[in-house]
């Protein structure tokens, strides 16, 4: 896994990437959820937390996330077992800085660094709901 911070998946406000979202991302081989504020008239900036526990590596494995914007909060599933709860703020505030979802992307983005052989990452069964839908059978 490349490091020192890899992009998985986001979702926030219009215009990716200069937007307010939130991502999951990876760091030393684990989860990196964040919040990004990079839109226009803002302060551009980030927040980021690392989730206990390695990424799991060459298998398949069930990520389920919820995504909140009242207030703006990552929670994560792993294999049905949960990982995080966490909530973002940016400097001195704590809620609703991302105001909505509009837009959201899958997929992978290495920042600040090639890896050193090449990396493949697989999505099946993505969906995307404003309930959770628990794993799919």
């Amino acid at each position: 896994m490349p490091a020192p911070h890899s992009v998985l998946l986001t979702s926030g406000s219009p215009g990716y990437p200069l937007a307010n979202f939130l991502e999951i991302g990876l760091r030393q081989h684990k989860f990196q959820p964040s919040f990004q504020q990079n839109g226009t008239g803002v302060p551009r900036g980030e927040t980021t937390k690392l989730v206990p526990g390695d990424v799991p590596i060459g298998r398949w494995f069930c990520l389920e996330w919820e995504f909140n914007d009242k207030p703006d909060k990552i929670v994560m599933t792993l294999d049905g077992q949960q990982i995080s709860d966490l909530a973002f703020g940016f400097k001195t505030v704590n809620s609703e800085l991302v105001k909505g979802f509009a837009e959201a992307s899958f997929g992978f983005r290495s920042w600040g660094g090639a890896a050193a052989q090449d990396i493949d990452v697989y999505y099946d069964d993505i969906a995307i709901s404003d309930k959770p839908i628990g794993q799919l059978k």
